[in-house]
């Protein structure tokens, strides 16, 4: 997996690329920091449509002159779904090393259901591995697959001669590593395992019920789909079971049992767990410090009309009161009715310093849509989204091409996030090219077509 981010003048832009993406992922989720602690969205970054693992996005809004963090998060859309179990593995107070299930790939959950005889030893956890759940002598373990990967080897303390130990592990796709929520029991001796009830928090949760017993055993009816039921006759007998449900509405888990044939009565142990759906496969980051120097007026809906501008004056900033004060009959002082101030609004004066620059810049302001004011880093005017009022433009001179605009501009909340804007537009297109062939033998691919940037004109309706 790659994300790079590239800062791009010639629309003030973040370019943003992603190569590799895990092939079970449907689609990205990119996301910006500054501090690495509070993640916005970047706008279009909600659901990124991968092709071949590749996507692209671009960023208008970043921060100027400082480090910006970009995060990938790749999701896969379906429902938690099982991928096997891997052949357990007993000792006799030794470790174990359970194999791996078939079939992984990035970002699988992978469980190790493992235990001692003795109640009073306990399970170490493996490099790299996280306790999910801890029910003394025995545990369940989990970690996220990397390509690579080898089984681990689960070692004990506080084991004794004759102390049976058992682990298997299996794997899950699109769940979450840490359960939501998990319950456990110490059972007194008994042929079979009872299992403890549990709150499952949602829907489309994978539910988990995993039992241990201090003997072996010739069968066991399972509650639900079984993952496996390894017993041991390498010490002093001991045996492993669990099971799993994916369910799609939710249904609380009630006490039952692990229905078990042969063998003696003896305690056991029992865990019930619940997962939820993942939130992600996998994420990656990447890290850029756009150098933007100049102050753009950016059109986020129509990103083609960017422009960095050359500010020659600003106004006094104003933030008028919502407020009235009301004089009451017999009263010597008067009533005030108060709201929150309204936004800033200032007035701004550019420069183009030629008269075709001039007449661009008037294409670009004539859709009278919101804009983003981007200032650089120490900019004695703040940035800010805003509507420009009446637009005013000057000559200080007879002969002068120098023109002056004021943009009298009032502070307004940013486009929602559903607006995403494209550079290149169809009538753009069609203008440029008489023929498709024309087309294909300037830009061969789409996405050559989509990185062409529109003309400024294509704004005005004849």
């Amino acid at each position: 997996m790659t994300l790079t981010a590239v800062y791009a003048d010639d629309l003030s832009r973040v370019r943003l690329s992603i190569t590799g993406a895990p092939a079970a992922a449907d689609y990205a989720r990119i996301e910006r920091s500054t501090d690495q602690i509070t993640w916005t969205t970047v706008r279009g970054g909600d659901t990124v449509a991968l092709d071949a693992g590749a996507a692209r996005l671009d960023d208008y809004e970043f921060t100027p002159g400082m480090p910006n963090h970009y995060r990938a998060s790749y999701v896969d859309a379906a429902l938690i779904s099982y991928i096997g179990a891997g052949t357990a593995a007993v000792n006799n107070n030794a470790p174990v090393t359970p194999a791996l299930p078939a079939g992984l790939v990035d970002g699988d959950v992978m469980l190790i259901w493992t235990a001692i005889r003795n109640t009073e030893a306990t399970v170490d956890t493996p490099a790299g591995w996280s306790k999910l759940v801890d029910a003394g002598n025995a545990a369940l373990l989990g970690r996220r697959y990397t390509p690579g990967d080898t089984a681990p080897t689960v070692t004990f303390t506080g084991g004794v001669a004759g102390a049976d130990t058992l682990a298997q592990c299996s794997a899950f796709r699109n769940a979450e590593l840490v359960p939501a929520a998990a319950n456990t029991v110490l059972n007194a001796a008994e042929q079979d395992i009872p299992y403890p009830p549990l709150t499952v928090p949602g829907d489309n949760h994978l539910v988990l019920i995993c039992g241990w017993k201090q003997d072996e055993w010739a069968g066991v009816g399972m509650p639900v789909t079984e993952i496996g039921e390894p017993s041991s006759v390498t010490g002093d007998d001991a045996g492993i079971c669990w099971c799993y449900l994916i369910e799609t509405d939710r249904i609380d888990v009630v006490s039952s049992f692990f229905d078990i044939t042969g063998g003696a009565p003896a305690i056991s142990r029992a865990v019930t767990a619940a997962f939820r759906p993942a939130d992600l496969l996998s994420s990656e980051q990447t890290t850029v410090t756009p150098a933007m120097t100049r102050v753009w007026i950016k059109n986020l809906q129509r990103p083609y009309l960017n422009r960095a501008v050359t500010p020659t004056d600003f106004s006094d900033i104003t933030r008028p009161a919502r407020a009235g004060v009301f004089d009451v009959v017999s009263r010597s002082l008067p009533v005030a009715v108060t709201d929150l101030r309204g936004s800033r609004r200032y007035t701004l004066t550019i420069t183009a310093a030629n008269l075709d620059i001039a007449e661009e810049l008037e294409y670009c302001f004539a859709t009278g849509e919101p804009v983003l004011v981007h200032v650089p880093a120490g900019c004695p005017f703040p940035g800010m989204y805003a509507v420009i009022g009446d637009l005013r433009i000057e000559k200080h001179s007879k002969r002068t091409r120098r023109r002056f605009f004021d943009l009298p501009l009032t502070e307004v909340a940013a486009p929602p996030a559903t607006i995403v804007g494209e550079t290149v537009l169809w009538a753009d297109i069609v203008a440029a090219f008489p023929t498709w062939a024309d087309l294909v033998a300037e830009e061969p691919t789409w996405s050559d077509v989509l990185d062409r940037i529109a003309d400024p004109t294509d704004v005005i309706v004849p």
